[in-house]
C-alpha cells in the first residue's frame, strides 16, 4: 500500500451525468432499453419486466433470487434465469462501450480542461490520488487518461492480466466491477457459459473494444465474442441486495471483490481527505453504508460530499450518514450541493 497517496474520490453515478451525459435510473433502464444492440441480449421475459418496473437493481435482484436462492427450487426455467443475469450484464457493457467510445464535443471542449484545472490548482496529482467507485462505466478511466496519461491506472488484485507498473500507475477500486473486466466464458461454437475458469480468474481488462456480438449456436441469444473462438462476459455486481449472497456461488469473484473492498477499506482509512462526487450512498445498500460507517466514523480527516439539490439541503443516505460521522467536527466536513461543475468551476480557479 501506497502510502502518499492520500487524497481520496469517490465517484458515483452523479459524476458520469455531470461530466457525460450519462443517464440515471428510471431514464437509464429507458436508454438501455432503446439502444438495439443492446437489446439483442435480453430475453423477452427480462425485457418486459425492465419496461414496467424500471428498476435494474430490483428486477436483477429479483433474478437473483429465481436462480440462486430457495424460491429457485422447481423453477422450470432456472437455465433461462441464469443467462439473463449474464447477458443483462453484458448488455450493460456493451450500451456504456458506446457511449464512452463517441463521447460528446462538451466533455472534450469543456468539461475535460475543467477537471484538469482542478486538479491542477489543488495539488492533486498521480502520485498523492486514488479513486473509488460503484460505477462500471468507464468515466474514472477516461478522466485518468485524459488528466494523467494512457498507462496511468491499474486496479489493485492478482486477478487482472497486462496492468501497468503498480509503482506509479494511480489505484482504481471498483466495488461493483467494470464493464471492461472481462472473463473467459469458454467457446463461442458452445451454446453454455463454461465457469472452468472462474477459481483462476484471469481478467482482461483490453479486449472490451474488439469484441463482437454474435448469435450462440443454435438459439437466437446473443454474445460478445472474440477471434480467438472465445465468448466473454463482464464481470459487474448490477445490484444492490445480495452483494455478500451472490459471490458465495462463485471463488473467483469473491477473492476479487473481498480483496477490492478490503483495499478500499485499508486506502480509504489512512486518506488525509475524501471527496465524493456524485454519490448518494442508494438506502438499499446495506453493505456499503456499513463499509463506509466503519471507514469513517472513528477518524477526523476533511471530507467534501458534491451533489445536485440547489432547491433545498441535501438529503441522501450518504449526507445523513455523514453527517451523523462529523457530528462535532464540523469544520472537517463540507456539503456543496450545486453539481459537480459548479464545485470544479468555484474551487478550480
Amino acid at each position: 500500500m501506497d502510502p502518499q497517496r492520500t487524497i481520496c474520490i469517490f465517484i458515483g453515478s452523479g459524476f458520469s451525468k455531470a461530466i457525460f451525459g450519462q443517464k440515471l435510473q428510471n431514464e437509464f433502464t429507458d436508454d438501455l432499453l432503446a439502444f438495439p444492440q443492446a437489446r439483442e441480449f435480453l430475453s423477452d421475459e427480462l425485457t418486459q419486466l425492465l419496461e414496467k418496473i424500471k428498476d435494474i437493481e430490483l428486477v436483477m435482484s429479483h433474478f437473483h433470487n429465481l436462480a440462486y436462492s430457495d424460491q429457485s427450487k422447481h423453477n422450470p426455467k432456472l437455465k433461462q434465469h441464469i443467462r439473463d443475469i449474464l447477458l443483462l450484464r453484458t448488455a450493460i457493457a456493451v450500451y456504456f462501450r458506446d457511449k464512452f467510445y463517441n463521447l460528446s464535443s462538451e466533455y472534450d471542449n469543456y468539461n475535460k480542461p475543467l477537471i484538469q484545472k482542478f486538479f491542477e490548482q489543488n495539488h492533486i496529482t498521480r502520485d498523492n490520488v486514488f479513486f473509488v467507485t460503484t460505477n462500471y462505466d468507464l468515466a474514472i478511466e477516461r478522466m485518468i487518461e485524459d488528466s494523467f496519461g494512457e498507462t496511468e491506472f491499474y486496479y489493485p488484485s492478482k486477478a487482472f492480466s497486462n496492468q501497468p507498473s503498480t509503482d506509479r500507475a494511480i489505484p482504481i477500486f471498483k466495488l461493483h466491477g467494470s464493464i471492461n473486466w472481462m472473463e473467459n466464458r469458454g467457446s463461442s461454437s458452445k451454446e453454455g457459459f463454461s465457469n472452468s475458469y472462474r477459481n483462476n480468474l484471469r481478467i482482461d481488462t483490453h479486449i472490451l473494444k474488439v469484441l463482437k456480438t454474435a448469435p450462440l449456436p443454435e438459439s437466437r441469444q446473443f454474445s460478445l465474442q472474440h477471434n480467438n473462438g472465445s465468448k466473454y462476459t463482464p464481470i459487474l455486481i448490477p445490484f444492490l441486495f445480495q452483494k455478500p449472497e451472490w459471490l458465495k456461488q462463485n471463488e473467483g469473484w469473491k477473492r476479487l471483490f473481498y480483496t477490492t473492498w478490503e483495499l478500499t477499506r485499508c486506502y480509504m482509512g489512512k486518506a488525509e481527505a475524501i471527496y465524493f462526487w456524485g454519490y448518494s450512498l442508494p438506502p438499499a445498500d446495506h453493505y456499503l453504508f456499513t463499509l463506509l460507517l466503519n471507514i469513517i466514523a472513528p477518524r477526523t480527516k476533511s471530507c467534501i460530499i458534491v451533489d445536485w439539490s440547489p432547491d433545498r439541503p441535501l438529503s441522501t443516505t450518504l449526507v445523513k450518514l455523514l453527517r451523523y460521522c462529523y457530528e462535532g467536527k464540523k469544520d472537517c466536513y463540507r456539503e456543496y450541493k450545486n453539481g459537480l461543475i459548479e464545485f470544479l468551476k468555484t474551487n478550480g480557479s
